[in-house]
């Protein structure tokens, strides 16, 4: 997944995308790959226009302490 991700960053800057972490379920089959962006299309995009495969992309918010 990191020749992947390498291999797009290009791609991702020109979108304005920052690739910021990934994380595997228990059972290794489903993988979720964080990025900071200005908008989710931007991530479609990006990822669709240098080939690294993906299911959904959403957009969500960083909620800090204090902020409940």
């Amino acid at each position: 997944m990191q020749a992947l991700e390498d291999q797009a960053a290009w791609c991702l800057e020109k979108h304005g995308v920052r690739f910021v972490a990934s994380y595997f379920s228990a059972d290794k089959t489903r993988m979720i790959c964080v990025y900071e962006a200005p908008d989710a299309e931007s991530v479609r995009t990006a990822n669709r226009v240098s080939g690294v495969p993906f299911d959904r992309v959403w957009a969500g918010e960083v909620f800090g302490p204090g902020t409940c």
